[in-house]
């Protein structure tokens, strides 16, 4: 957004703001710490999802290229499975 355009939407806030009566404006409450702590378990829990199946998806692309189209993700989900699902693959994929 050029800068005049940033400047025109600051100063229609600024009039709208100053326009409405202090109780009309809603109320937001702060989030207690329990809120807080349960939004940080959250962002660690899907972070650490993702970190999960990337490499769980990476397998499955590489059984894919080679031809391998029967291993499907839950065939990845354990290291006992993975070991089995590797014995497909021959020499240097299979390392």
């Amino acid at each position: 957004m050029p800068p005049s355009d940033v400047k025109k939407n600051s100063m229609k806030l600024a009039h709208v703001i100053e326009e409405r009566r202090d109780e009309r404006l809603p109320l937001v409450p702060l989030p207690s710490e329990k809120d807080l702590l349960r939004r940080k378990i959250l962002v660690c829990y899907g972070r650490e999802m993702r970190n999960r199946k990337r490499p769980l998806n990476t397998l499955r692309v590489l059984f894919v290229h080679h031809g391998h189209t029967t291993i499907v993700k839950k065939d990845l989900a354990t290291t006992e499975r993975r070991q089995e699902a590797v014995k497909v693959l021959s020499g240097i994929e299979m390392e």
